[in-house]
């Protein structure tokens, strides 16, 4: 049986197993030789299902057949789209490219997958997160692990722990759809485990390569085809074009391109600058997130990851923002994945977590200076003798099986809507963003409103600030809690709910009266999750869709 790291992403996924003895994470092969997958989901008929890069290629023949970005919608909305009279869920698409996934390990190493970590964008709450759970379920993946947060994901991958102890480390990742920070501080405890203890989470679910091809997209309508109804076979070949040249200006100062328009080929050229006009408020924002780290604390190393933070400009930024700074990331397109899978081998291995690490012999060498650093002048520092392996001699380096502890931070302030003033409802926040989970915490007293309740609703909401109390319009309703009663209480019984902010960031829920006579119990209720009986359904609709894969 496997053990598995999968990167879920919007535009790509991909999967990852350590399949060595020394601890080295290998990025799987999908069955068309690559080793990422396109995260799409395409129904040609009714009797074909096409999964990942076919399925993607499958987009321009049959686009009103074709789900893209579901990972947008996951714990968001109930249904991603409906496809020839079928409504699907994100977590039925998400699951059917898991299944995917999962395949590809089996055939690459003949062995079934049953358990994995699964990573999720650092700023995703705990709706998307129970809802990422959902879908690896619909999956058929029968354990997971863990939810890591991909830049944490991308830490592991990148570097040698021990190098970074008494560092402070900030990971940029902007992939496809998702632009997430993590800053992490590298400790190392009294007997000798390396933890890494999380200070802040940042960033934006919806930013990501996508956005930037689409105002790059909008920008060509404008420039080259004002006026001009384009029809959608036209639109769809723009689409295509625009996000090769926006790869193509991360090496090159200007591009052409032609594009057939009306029976036609128009020749586009397109420079790099018009390309950061362009892309003008997807930079902002990121922008927005740099500064919203640099705020939390200052690191000592930055590492990159994601194939959007390849744009020169964002790089620039990143650069600027984060001045004397060394900034570094290897493979940043599969380092997710990467990470993950050697995470899923530290949490199959139980309480006592470990991970394998090219070490120096002399522990003081070079260390902080893991991966290639570009200079100033944009030469690449390999490390003080060279190599790019901490600055150490091939020969003089080994493999280290060291323990390592994770400390993570809640993403998001999680509150109750409850009376704070006689007319005035607000938030009150019991668990607040950036702080260390697990965690719990147990509500002010709320009251039975009448004798003899069966139940009692707590609304829940979450929100980006940390103040004890928050607007209702500062705050977004994620669901509700309710409290079932089997007693019969009077009315002005006290009431308590117990709020528990897990490691994967999922919320859970208890509740309780001071007597302790009563048998109380806690639902959360979202309109975005599924009940048990929708869960057995969408596993029969998987199983059933999945079967028509070609």
């Amino acid at each position: 049986m496997a053990t598995v790291g999968i990167d879920l992403g919007t535009y790509f996924s991909s999967v990852a197993a350590v399949t060595t003895t020394d601890g080295k994470a290998e990025v799987i092969m999908n069955k068309d030789g690559t080793k990422a997958t396109h995260s799409v989901v395409s129904f040609p008929s009714e009797k074909e299902t096409l999964v990942g890069n076919i399925a993607f290629e499958s987009c321009f023949l049959y686009p009103n057949e074709t789900i893209k970005e579901t990972k947008r919608l996951i714990g968001r909305e109930k249904t991603a789209i409906t496809v020839r009279g079928t409504s699907y869920s994100p977590q039925e698409i998400s699951a059917l490219i898991l299944r995917s996934l999962c395949s590809d390990v089996e055939r690459e190493l003949d062995e079934p997958v049953d358990q994995a970590v699964i990573t999720v964008p650092a700023a995703f709450d705990s709706t998307q997160r129970a809802a990422t759970l959902e879908a690896a379920k619909l999956a058929g993946i029968d354990k997971v692990l863990g939810l890591a947060e991909e830049p944490l994901a991308a830490l592991v991958a990148n570097g040698n722990l021990s190098g970074y102890v008494g560092k402070t480390v900030a990971v940029v990742d902007v992939g496809g759809g998702t632009a997430d920070g993590c800053t992490v501080k590298v400790e190392k405890d009294e007997n000798g485990k390396i933890v890494l203890n999380c200070i802040c989470i940042v960033g934006d679910t919806h930013l990501g390569g996508v956005d930037f091809d689409r105002a790059l997209y909008e920008y060509i309508l404008k420039k080259d085809f004002a006026g001009v109804s384009l029809n959608a076979e036209e639109k769809i070949e723009l689409e295509a074009k625009v996000e090769i040249a926006k790869r193509k200006l991360s090496e090159k100062l200007e591009v052409e391109f032609k594009v057939m328009v009306g029976g036609q080929r128009q020749k586009i050229h397109l420079t790099r600058k018009e390309f950061e006009e362009a892309v003008a408020e997807p930079l902002e924002r990121v922008q927005k997130f740099l500064d919203e780290m640099k705020a939390y604390k200052i690191p000592d190393r930055v590492i990159l990851c994601g194939g959007t933070t390849r744009i020169p400009k964002i790089e620039a930024m990143i650069r600027e923002t984060f001045q004397d700074i060394p900034v570094g990331g290897e493979n940043r397109e599969l380092a997710v994945a990467e990470g993950a899978a050697i995470l899923a081998q530290m949490y199959a291995n139980g309480a006592e977590q470990t991970v394998f690490e090219k070490t120096d012999m002399d522990a003081d060498k070079g260390a902080g200076n893991t991966g290639d650093d570009q200079t100033e002048d944009g030469q690449t520092d390999k490390g003080e003798n060279g190599s790019g392996e901490n600055g150490s001699d091939q020969d003089s380096t080994q493999m280290d099986l060291i323990p390592v502890k994770l400390n993570m931070v809640c993403s998001r302030s999680y509150g109750i809507g409850a009376f704070v003033h006689a007319d005035k409802i607000m938030v009150c926040n019991v668990i607040f963003r950036n702080e260390a989970v697990p965690t719990v915490r147990e509500t002010h007293s709320f009251v039975t409103s009448k004798d003899g309740m069966s139940e009692c609703d707590f609304p829940i909401y979450e929100s980006t600030g940390n103040e004890r109390y928050v607007e209702l319009s500062e705050a977004e309703k994620i669901g509700m809690c309710t409290l079932k009663i089997k007693g019969n209480l009077p009315k002005g019984t006290p009431l308590f709910v117990r709020v528990e902010a897990g490691i994967d960031g999922v919320l859970h829920f208890t509740g309780r009266e001071e007597s302790g006579n009563t048998e109380i119990t806690a639902e959360f209720k979202t309109k975005t999750l599924l009940t048990e009986e929708e869960l057995e359904t969408a596993k029969q609709v998987v199983d059933d869709v999945y079967a028509k894969v070609v």
